[in-house]
């Protein structure tokens, strides 16, 4: 089983955009895919019950240090070949918990100055799990939600890769997201051939790269 947590220390990311199409993607290339959802907003259980998605999910909010022991064991105990895990933010129980059984920690940046500042705490946090697995988990920034006709849109791969940590394929801001989550579906299958699908593509195919 390989394990992807996705979480920043903001929200608005796009940190359940990624994991809703990320894990069908996995899916529709033959991987067998739950997703865990433990933002007790709930976008990603609310996603998955709008339509007939080709993935498993699992709904455990972390809000304390209980609860995060119930999550971690019930992410070892997945049968599942790939988990995929929305994180929610301001938890830092939450994203240690993740540090504990993650594989690779997905961090989605979007172009705007308090992004960054929140990226640094979570570039910490994976500092921190790393010490205590000898490495482990790899990292990965993907600029998320981007618009490229801002100037920072434009720079953000560039201003990412200070960071020090591999930078993704940049996933852009667009409205078929949104369309999704109102019909319960996924980019792949209401867009085949549009960009916002060719981009989750480019990031699934760095993401197996790494696993």
């Amino acid at each position: 089983m390989k394990c992807i947590a996705i979480g920043n220390k903001k929200g608005g990311v796009g940190k359940s955009t990624l994991a809703v199409n990320l894990g069908c993607e996995l899916a529709a290339r033959g991987r067998d895919v739950t997703l865990f959802d433990t933002d007790e907003q709930g976008t990603v259980t609310d996603w998955c019950t709008r339509g007939e998605l080709p993935v498993r999910f699992r709904t455990i909010p972390i809000e304390n240090a209980e609860t995060a022991k119930v999550f971690i064991q019930e992410v070892k105990d997945c049968q599942s070949g790939i988990v995929i895990i929305d994180l929610p933010p301001h938890t830092r129980e939450a994203t240690e918990a993740a540090m504990m059984v993650c594989d690779l920690f997905l961090i989605p940046v979007t172009a705007s100055g308090a992004d960054f500042i929140s990226t640094r705490k979570a570039i910490d946090l994976l500092d921190e799990g790393r010490k205590l697995r000898d490495g482990r988990p790899h990292g990965l920034l993907v600029p998320s939600r981007v618009d490229r006709r801002t100037s920072f849109g434009k720079e953000i791969t560039g201003a990412l890769e200070g960071f020090g940590l591999p930078v993704g394929p940049p996933v852009g801001q667009r409205s078929i997201h949104v369309d999704c989550f109102g019909l319960g579906d996924w980019v792949g299958h209401v867009e085949p051939k549009s960009i916002a699908y060719e981009e989750i593509r480019n990031l699934t195919d760095r993401i197996e790269e790494i696993l």
